[in-house]
């Protein structure tokens, strides 16, 4: 009985190194290590697909509604929703203003927020894209015993 079983190597097509076969995929001719640096460079080339995505898988985890069903029946479309988002990281935040291009955490500050819960979510007709700010402004109002800043208990997305 041998001490130990012969590791099968298999050549990479992208990197062109050998790997061992359970670094690939079956019938797959790019190991796993290049299929991983292939979709991050492609996720880097353009960011606003994966927000999108993101975006919406979350939306319907906190609607307890499946993410086909805000993107078939309320309009949660790929293509609408990169185009308006890109338009409000190009313009700015609709509420405030603020560029969100310059802000300190990039494209994590560009979010999409529902203006009002108890209506269904239709794209573009009950969400805005905004800036992190504008949102905790809608989520964590502060009190009205606070002087001026109590005034923002508005729903700064509904301010449009």
């Amino acid at each position: 009985m041998p001490l130990f079983s012969p590791v099968i190597f298999k050549r990479c097509r992208h990197c062109g190194l050998g790997h061992p076969v359970k670094y690939f995929q079956r019938h797959r001719a790019v190991c796993r290590f290049c299929q991983q640096t292939l979709r991050d460079h492609k996720k880097a080339r353009d960011r606003f697909p994966s927000k999108v995505q993101w975006s919406r898988q979350s939306h319907a985890r906190r609607l307890h509604r499946p993410a086909r069903e805000l993107r078939e029946a309320f309009g949660w479309t790929d293509a609408a929703m990169v185009r308006d988002a890109r338009q409000v990281w190009r313009d700015g935040c609709p509420s405030c203003g603020r560029n969100i291009a310059i802000m300190p955490n990039r494209l994590f500050d560009l979010v999409l927020c529902l203006i009002d819960r108890a209506v269904p979510p239709h794209y573009g007709a009950n969400t805005r894209w905004c800036c992190t700010y504008c949102r905790s402004v809608e989520v964590h109002p502060q009190s009205p015993g606070q002087g001026e800043a109590g005034a923002r208990s508005v729903d700064a997305c509904a301010r449009l």
